[in-house]
């Protein structure tokens, strides 16, 4: 199984010659080492606007086209060139410069200084219907960028991004189709907390593009201003799949009438397995993963994400790696993730209305293996699950006489988890088993049962796992009860003890278990389905 996908800039009879970059003559490449010579292709590529003759496919091993933010491949490259021979930084050095643009507009809260052009590669249309002095589209995107501001700062309470001195923050507007790229957000220096300035399309029109026009303009300017955010907190390169996660998620927190982010959201349920965490570009897997942030918001609120960068501007790490994120969450990974995996089963025809993700509906359907059972026959799965990855078998046990029992193996080394969902009707009830065989008396009770593996362990490591299905008669006994929270066989009055330590809790001090509709709650619907089975194994 691939998990990695592939985003790549073919760049086709490159004529170096003669190839100028957006703010210089051609490179002469004789002057460089020869071992030079494949980044400064590459940096032109990217960051030379000016050149048409690039063209571009994005797409990843998942079957999924889309363009993308440009920020953290500008960011690689210009990290690569600092390593690189002086004479080649040199040479390069004008590709990273801030473009200059002949005119310039204050946005409406005299926050912004958006830069543009009436004439040559990067010209905006010139319509100004609301005689403003300025071309509408430039209007348009100081408007949505104050938005982004008043959302974000004032309203959620993130620092503003550092100045660069005049207190206002430049927007470049430029034309952007070339190279793929909805926008990029450029930080001065490579520091760990810099100002910045932003480049967006000058009409999101180009078929490169998966959305258009205003609405792509209003997608971007959010979530490239919150990029100048992150960056006020902490900047590494090694972070990029939290910073786009997040900024996805920003972004439709921000115009949630624009959604830019189904696409890519489908692709990532399309592929449960796969580490969220893989690094854009090689993978949009962290732009779709955007729904963690809208599980984190609905569940912890949305100060929780704030808090993540403000773990990591507290403690700065350097060299950052996974587990600085897991320490910003509640309860780390391990405390989020088990009820995030239930969440996503719950998306596409499987949506329960609005008790989960809000837009489930408007989701693809999580992949899920599928059993029918045949029979008292023993029926077999395999899967390969990845760190920070889920798997999600579904057997299917409406109508059916019999007991169900279903066994796991599961390889030793990572931090393994199981929960299994009781699914009737609309709703479902939460059983989280103590060891790998599950038995379930009467599970034709149950439209289906739905298990999910899933591995907690940080690493990238792809773990194979293996399960026995099957259904007979003489399943009769229950190996975990839906309501027994402390694990003893029977559901009784100490179970109502832990229940009652969880109630009414913020979900970080919940004991996640005692919340068996896996909603963030633990309130009086939970206490139906705990009374429900009070007294059941005496």
């Amino acid at each position: 199984m691939r998990f990695k996908g592939v985003i790549a800039f073919l760049v086709s009879t490159l004529l170096v010659t003669g190839v100028s970059s957006a703010h210089s003559d051609p490179i002469d490449f004789s002057s460089l080492p020869t071992a030079d010579h494949d980044l400064a292709r590459r940096a032109i590529a990217v960051m030379s606007h000016e050149y048409r003759g690039l063209p571009i496919e994005i797409g990843d091993s998942e079957g999924h086209e889309h363009s993308l933010c440009g920020t953290f491949g500008a960011l690689e490259l210009r990290t690569e060139v600092s390593y690189a021979s002086k004479l080649t930084q040199h040479a390069l050095a004008t590709l990273f410069q801030r473009p200059r643009h002949a005119l310039s507009m204050v946005s409406p809260s005299g926050r912004f200084l958006v830069h543009y052009d009436l004439d040559g590669f990067h010209a905006v249309d010139p319509t100004d219907a609301d005689r403003s002095g300025h071309p509408d589209y430039v209007d348009e995107a100081g408007k949505a960028f104050d938005e982004a501001w008043e959302h974000i700062v004032d309203q959620l309470g993130y620092t503003p991004p550092p100045s660069d001195g005049d207190g206002l923050f430049d927007i470049c507007v430029r034309d952007l189709s070339p190279t793929g790229r909805y926008g990029a957000t450029y930080p001065e220096t490579l520091s760990l907390t810099l100002p910045s300035y932003i480049e967006i399309d000058n009409n999101f029109t180009d078929p490169v593009y998966v959305t258009f026009g205003l609405d792509a303009l209003r997608f971007t300017a959010a979530h490239e201003f919150f990029h100048s955010v992150q960056f006020g907190y902490y900047l590494s390169i090694e972070a990029t799949w939290w910073y786009e996660l997040t900024a996805t998620w920003m972004q439709d927190e921000v115009f949630t009438e624009v959604n830019d982010h189904y696409s890519l959201v489908n692709a990532y349920l399309g592929f449960p397995e796969a580490a969220m965490y893989e690094q854009p570009p090689i993978t949009l897997r962290p732009y779709g993963a955007m729904i963690l942030g809208v599980h984190l918001a609905s569940v912890y609120g949305e100060a929780t994400i704030r808090e993540t960068f403000e773990d990591l501007a507290a403690r700065s790490p350097n060299p950052y790696t996974i587990t600085d994120s897991d320490q910003g969450f509640p309860g780390g990974f391990a405390g989020v993730l088990p009820r995030y995996w239930i969440w996503n089963y719950f998306t596409g025809s499987r949506a329960q209305g609005s008790r989960y993700y809000a837009e489930a509906s408007a989701y693809q359907e999580v992949s899920a293996q599928e059993i029918t059972p045949i029979g008292s026959l023993t029926l077999g799965g395999a899967s390969q699950v990845q760190g920070m990855g889920a798997s999600y078998a579904r057997v299917n046990t409406g109508g059916k006489t019999g007991g169900l029992e279903v066994s796991f193996t599961l390889p030793s080394g990572p931090t393994w988890n199981l929960d299994v969902l009781l699914v009737k009707g609309s709703g479902f009830e939460l059983i989280h088993p103590q060891g790998t065989t599950v038995t379930i008396p009467n599970a034709g009770d149950y439209d289906e049962v739905v298990f999910i593996p899933s591995v907690l362990s940080l690493g990238a490591q792809i773990y194979d796992l293996s399960y026995s299905v099957r259904m007979a008669a003489s399943v009769t006994a229950w190996s975990d009860r839906v309501a027994d929270f402390d694990h003893n066989g029977e559901v009784g009055f100490e179970d109502f003890i832990v229940f009652a330590d969880s109630f009414g809790q913020a979900a970080e001090s919940q004991n996640s278990h005692t919340d068996p509709n896996s909603d963030g709650r633990v309130d009086f619907e939970d206490f139906l389905v705990f009374a429900s089975h009070f007294g059941e194994g005496d």
